[in-house]
C-alpha cells in the first residue's frame, strides 16, 4: 500500500500538466439572439462573464436550476445529449482540477475546476475523463482497489485552460446519457449557472400555470372559511395569461403556493421555474428568486416544495412564503410570511401571480382575494326577539337565522339586513312557528361568515355520547369535539401538561361540533390529557381524550426515552429548523418491532441520534431507517454487547427498526467472453435483499490481480473490459461481493483464452 502511494505521487507529479483548448472548432456555444441574464438579486463574486458553454453535445436544457428532486434541490443545469454518449466536455473558465470524484450512482463520474477567484465548476454524469485526469482516477483506483474514490487535488497538478477538453459525456451515476454541470461560490454552495450570458440557452416558449394553492398560516387562520389548503385551478384567458374564478377569502394569514411547468425548444422535458413575483393590488408583495440553492442542506426542498399537497397527488407547488424564514435563499422580503389580516386592509384585493423562466419569458395569474376576519357576536333571547352584540359592528352585512326541528334539518335562513348606523346591538324576531332550536350567523360585506350562535327553545330528549378527537399541526394541536347528539351549552375544555392546566377556547362549528386550538409546553413531553364537559341534549357530559408527543425545539438540546427506554431518540441546538412535535407509533412488520417517527412530513436540520435497545443477539442485526424514498443503513452493530444500536436520522422523519440481514448479496446473469485480441469482458448483476451492497469491498481478480471493473449502480450492473491482452491458456476469474451488513459471496469463474 506504501508503494502504491509512491506510485501515485509520482503519477500526479508526472501529470501536472496544462490542458490545451485546442481542437474546439466544433464546441457549440449557445446560439445568438438569447434574451440577457435577469439581473443578479445577490452578491455574487466572480465574474459571470467569464463562463463558456461546457459541451459541444449542444444546447437544449432539458433540466433546470433548483428544480424538485424527491429529498435534494437540483444543484445545476442538464444538457441533453441526443442519448448518445462521448461528446466533448469542456472546462468552462481556467482553472484547476481540484477533485475527481466516482459514484456507483447518483453524479457517476464528476470532476470540480477550482478557479482562481474561489469559484468551482462541476460537471458530472460523465463517461470518462481526458487522458491526464484518467490516468490519475485508475491510480487512485488501484491504490483503493475499489471503484468509487474521491481524490483531492492540489493547484499544480492538472491545470486546465477555458475551453480545454477535461471529460466526455456519458450516463454514469442516475439517469439517461447527460451533462449535469454546476457552479458553486467558494463556500461551495451552488449559484444559478444561467446567470451566466453564455450558459443562457435560447428560450422563447412562456412557462405553463397549472393551479395555485392557498393555506391557512397560523392557528387562527381560515381559508375559505376552513383551516385546509384550498387548490385552485389557472384558467387561461389569454396568451399566457390566467384567471382564478373563485374568490378566495382569508382571516388571519396564509400563504400563495404554485404549480407551474416551463419547457424550451427542441425538448419534450418539463422544467422548473427561475422567479415568481406576487403582486397585491398592483404593488409588488413578495419575489421568488432561485439564484442560490443549499447544497449542505439541500434535503430543505421539504421547507419549500409543499409535501402536503405532494403526498395527496396534487402536484408540486412552490411556496411562495418562507415556511421558516432565514432557512432558504429565495425570499424577498427574507422574513415575509404569507398575506393577511397583518399585512393587508380589510376587505377584496387583487392578486397577480407572475411565472418567469431564466430567459424571461413570463406567464401570469391573477384573481381576487378577501381579507376580513370573520364577524363575531354574543347571543341570548330577549322574549320574542334574539339580542345580538356585536364587539366592531365595521363590515357588517346582514344575520341569517334557521330553526331546526328534533332530528329534522334546518330551515331555509331568513335574512335581516343590519341596521343603518353603527350601533353594536341588533335585535332580530324570533321566527314563528314550532321548533326546539334557532342557528344564527352573521356574514360581512366581503361574504366572510361567522361561527354559528345557538338558542334552545326546546332542549331535545335521549341520550347521546361526547368525543374528543385532535389534529397535530406543525406549531399546534388542533382539538374537536362532537357528539351524537347536540350541545345545548357550549363544551368547557381544558389541557392538563405537567402541573399546569389550561382553558382551550372552543368555537362552533356546528350545533354538534366544536373546535378549539392550543399551543403546547415546549418544556413538557409527553402524554397530554385533554378533558371536556358540556351539556348534550340537556344533560351533563364528559369525555377526555390523551395526546402524546414530543417537542423537539431549536436551540434546544434534549432525549426523551421511549416504550420503556428501548428507544431513545436525542437532539441538540442544530437538530431541527422548527419546532418538532414528535410522535411514535410501534408496531410488528414480518415479526420485526418497527417505531414509526412522525410526523412523516417533517423536514430535520442535522438530524436527530435515535438509539433501539439491541435484541436477543443474532448474527448481522442492523440499525435500519426508511423514510421518503430510501432505505437507509445506520448501523452494523451495537454500543457494546446487549447494547443499543444508534444511528443519526438526518433529513426527514421515518421508520427505524432493528433487522437481521443474513442473506449474502447475490451476483447473476455473469458473463465472460475473451475475444479475438485476448482482451477479456466480463459482467454480472449485483443485487442485495436489504442492507445494500458495499461497493468499496467489493473486489475482483484475475489470476490474483485486481482489477477493477465499472459499476452502473442505478441498474446494479458491474462490467469490465481489459486494457490488455490475456496470456493463452487457463486463466481464474475470482469476484467477491459484501453487503453493509457483513455477509459475503464469492463466485470463482475459470475460462480459457485461446
Amino acid at each position: 500500500m506504501k508503494l502504491a502511494g509512491i506510485a501515485l505521487h509520482l503519477l500526479v507529479a508526472a501529470c501536472a500538466v496544462v490542458l490545451s483548448g485546442s481542437g474546439l472548432s466544433s464546441h457549440a456555444s449557445p446560439p445568438s439572439g438569447t434574451p440577457p441574464p435577469p439581473a443578479v438579486t445577490d452578491a455574487i463574486a466572480t465574474d459571470l462573464s467569464d463562463y463558456m458553454w461546457p459541451t459541444d453535445a449542444g444546447s437544449i436544457v432539458t433540466s433546470t436550476f433548483a428544480e424538485f428532486r424527491s429529498m435534494h434541490f437540483h444543484g445545476g443545469v442538464d444538457v441533453s445529449t441526443g442519448d448518445v454518449t462521448g461528446y466533448r466536455v469542456f472546462a468552462m473558465r481556467d482553472g484547476y482540477v481540484s477533485r475527481i470524484l466516482i459514484f456507483t450512482a447518483g453524479y457517476g463520474k464528476m470532476l470540480f475546476v477550482k478557479h482562481h477567484d474561489g469559484y468551482t465548476s462541476t460537471y458530472a454524469h460523465l463517461s470518462r475523463f481526458a487522458p491526464a485526469i484518467e490516468a490519475l482516477a485508475r491510480a487512485e483506483q488501484m491504490r483503493r482497489e475499489c471503484y468509487p474514490i474521491d481524490l483531492e487535488l492540489k493547484p499544480g497538478d492538472v491545470q486546465v485552460s477555458k475551453g480545454s477538453v477535461i471529460a466526455y459525456t456519458g450516463d454514469t451515476g442516475i439517469g439517461t446519457p447527460h451533462l449535469h454541470f454546476e457552479i458553486r461560490d467558494q463556500n461551495l454552495e451552488p449559484i444559478n449557472p444561467q446567470l451566466c450570458a453564455d450558459l443562457l440557452a435560447p428560450d422563447a416558449i412562456p412557462p405553463v400555470i397549472h393551479r395555485i394553492a392557498v393555506t391557512p398560516l397560523g392557528e387562527g387562520s381560515l381559508v375559505q372559511g376552513g383551516w385546509d389548503t384550498q387548490v385552485y385551478a389557472a384558467h387561461e384567458v389569454g396568451h399566457s395569461r390566467y384567471r382564478v374564478r373563485e374568490t378566495i377569502t382569508i382571516s388571519g394569514n396564509a400563504g400563495f403556493a404554485v404549480s407551474a411547468r416551463d419547457r424550451t425548444e427542441g425538448s419534450r422535458f418539463q422544467r422548473g421555474l427561475y422567479r415568481y413575483i406576487l403582486s397585491i393590488d398592483g404593488a409588488p408583495f413578495s419575489t421568488t428568486t432561485l439564484n442560490r440553492a443549499p447544497m449542505r442542506d439541500a434535503h430543505a426542498i421539504g421547507l419549500y416544495f409543499d409535501w402536503n399537497l405532494l403526498d395527496r397527488g396534487l402536484g408540486r407547488f412552490e411556496k411562495l412564503y418562507p415556511d421558516v424564514p432565514g432557512t432558504l435563499p429565495f425570499f424577498s422580503p427574507a422574513g415575509g410570511k404569507g398575506v393577511g389580516n397583518a399585512t393587508l386592509s380589510d376587505g377584496p384585493h387583487q392578486f397577480v401571480i407572475a411565472a418567469e423562466d431564466i430567459a424571461g419569458n413570463r406567464a401570469e395569474v391573477s384573481g381576487t382575494i378577501v381579507v376580513a376576519r370573520a364577524p363575531e357576536f354574543s347571543l341570548e333571547a330577549a322574549g320574542t326577539d334574539l339580542r345580538l352584540r356585536f364587539p366592531d359592528p365595521a363590515g357588517l352585512e346582514r344575520v341569517d337565522v334557521s330553526i331546526r326541528h328534533t332530528g329534522g334539518i334546518w330551515s331555509a335562513p331568513l335574512t335581516f339586513p343590519r341596521p343603518p348606523g353603527d350601533a353594536h346591538t341588533m335585535m332580530v324576531p324570533l321566527p314563528s312557528g314550532t321548533y326546539d332550536v334557532v342557528r344564527v350567523t352573521a356574514e360581512d360585506s366581503w361574504g366572510n361568515r361567522s361561527h354559528p350562535g345557538f338558542v334552545f327553545v326546546h332542549k331535545p330528549a335521549g341520550t347521546a355520547s361526547l368525543s374528543l378527537t385532535h389534529v397535530i399541526e406543525p406549531d399546534f394541536i388542533r382539538v374537536i369535539a362532537r357528539t351524537s347528539g347536540v350541545f345545548t351549552s357550549p363544551p368547557a375544555v381544558a389541557v392538563y401538561e405537567g402541573h399546569d392546566r389550561r382553558i382551550i377556547p372552543m368555537a362552533a362549528s356546528e350545533v354538534d361540533l366544536y373546535v378549539g386550538t392550543f399551543r403546547p409546553s415546549p418544556s413538557v413531553g409527553g402524554l397530554r390529557r385533554v378533558a371536556a364537559e358540556a351539556e348534550i341534549n340537556g344533560r351533563a357530559s364528559s369525555a377526555f381524550e390523551e395526546i402524546e408527543f414530543y417537542p423537539i425545539v431549536p436551540g434546544k438540546t434534549g432525549s426523551y426515552a421511549l416504550d420503556g427506554g428501548r428507544l431513545r431518540v436525542r437532539y441538540d441546538s442544530l437538530s431541527v429548523y422548527r419546532t418538532i412535535l414528535l410522535q411514535v407509533e410501534k408496531h410488528l412488520e414480518d415479526g420485526e418491532t418497527v417505531y414509526s417517527l412522525l410526523p412523516a412530513q417533517a423536514v430535520l436540520r442535522e438530524g436527530l441520534d435515535v438509539s433501539l435497545a439491541a435484541p436477543p443477539a443474532a448474527p448481522n442485526q442492523g440499525l435500519y431507517f426508511l423514510g421518503r424514498n430510501s432505505r437507509e443503513f445506520l448501523s452494523p452493530r451495537p454500543d457494546k454487547p446487549g447494547g443499543a444500536f444508534t444511528g443519526r436520522v438526518t433529513r426527514t422523519l421515518g421508520d427505524v427498526s432493528i433487522m437481521v440481514d443474513n442473506m449474502p448479496p447475490s451476483i447473476s446473469r455473469l458473463f465472460v467472453r475473451a475475444d479475438r485480441s485476448r482482451r477479456l469482458d466480463f459482467s454480472f448483476r449485483a443485487g442485495d435483499n436489504l442492507s445494500g451492497i458495499e461497493y468499496e469491498a467489493m473486489k475482483a481478480y484475475i489470476d490474483g490481480h485486481v482489477v477493477i471493473p465499472e459499476v452502473d449502480g442505478e441498474h446494479h450492473r458491474v462490467f469490465y473490459r481489459s486494457s490488455d491482452p490475456l496470456e493463452r491458456g487457463s486463466h481464474r476469474l475470482l469476484i467477491r461481493l459484501s453487503d453493509r451488513a457483513g455477509n459475503i459471496n464469492t463466485l470463482e469463474r475459470r475460462f480459457t483464452v485461446r
